[in-house]
Formats: C-alpha cells, sequence, structure tokens
C-alpha cells in the first residue's frame, strides 16, 4: 500500500489491532558479517560506485543486513507477494513531529534449524552458514488497524 508519507513510496500498515511489544516482522535481506563489511569498505572506498544504497541496516553485532535483495518489488516478481514475515523494509521514517510507533530489536541466533525459514539470507551462500543476528521490528505502542507503521532510522 502507498505511505501517507510524501515521496515515501510503500509503507507497511497494520491489519487489525497491534499491542505494544509485539513482534511484527524481521529486517529481510542478505547478511553481512562484520569482516564482509570491513574488505567492502575499503572496496566502496576506491571504488565509489559498487557500493549499493538506501537499505542497509547495521546489526547489533556489528553485522548489517542489506535489503535491497528483499524490496516489495522484487519479492513480488519472485513470490507473487511481499512476505509478511519479511517486510521490514516497507517501514519507513516518520516525518517531522511525528513519533515513530516501532523499534528495531537485534537478537543474536543459536544455531538452530527453527531458523532456516528465516527470509535473511548469508552473503557467502549456505556454505557460510546462518546469520549469527537478526533485527526485528517490535511495536513501542499500540498500533491501531490502519495506522501506517514508522521507525527511526536515525536520520535526524
Amino acid at each position: 500500500k502507498t505511505s501517507c508519507i510524501h515521496e515515501a513510496g510503500d509503507g507497511m500498515f497494520a491489519l487489525g489491532n497491534i499491542p505494544k511489544g509485539r513482534v511484527l516482522t524481521v529486517y529481510a535481506g542478505t547478511s553481512w558479517g562484520a569482516w564482509d563489511l570491513f574488505l567492502a569498505r575499503g572496496v566502496w572506498r576506491f571504488l565509489p560506485w559498487f557500493r549499493r544504497d538506501g537499505y542497509w541496516l547495521n546489526q547489533a553485532d556489528g553485522s548489517a543486513v542489506d535489503g535491497s535483495t528483499h524490496t516489495a518489488d522484487i519479492l513480488r516478481r519472485e513470490l507473487g507477494q511481499v512476505h509478511p514475515s519479511a517486510c521490514g523494509q516497507l517501514i519507513n521514517h516518520p516525518p517531522p513531529g511525528q513519533a515513530p510507533n516501532t523499534s528495531f530489536f537485534s537478537l543474536y541466533l543459536a544455531p538452530s534449524p527453527a531458523f532456516q525459514g528465516l527470509q535473511v539470507q548469508p552473503l557467502w551462500g549456505r556454505w557460510a552458514g546462518p546469520p549469527r543476528a537478526i533485527t526485528l521490528l517490535v511495536s513501542l505502542v499500540p498500533i491501531e488497524d490502519g495506522q501506517e507503521v514508522l521507525v527511526d532510522y536515525g536520520l535526524s
């Protein structure tokens, strides 16, 4: 659905009432380990056109998720829909004067088959093993049905 924020593109909206403290979704994408980022930043310094921008999210363990690999357009093209458990990239930054109603929550994952279905893929494929951290989006306040979900990306 189109965001209520001017020129923001798609947004994420509550379907039903959401209580405070509820996990809404995971920030999906390609997981870059801390060493991957260290090496990539060196390359990007000298070859800036290789850098992808827009959907990077740094995590608590020094890794990051590149959400540009799981945008709404890509998911619609590949899956025919935007998966509800992997739509964190649709959540926009609130406009001036409006408070966010969700927050990022980084979580360390123990190796387990239970986490294999998450829409967070390692940069180096399956042989790299599962990501060690994921970032969830959690409601800070009750969110009403139809209300746009907003998170502070630290832009201001």
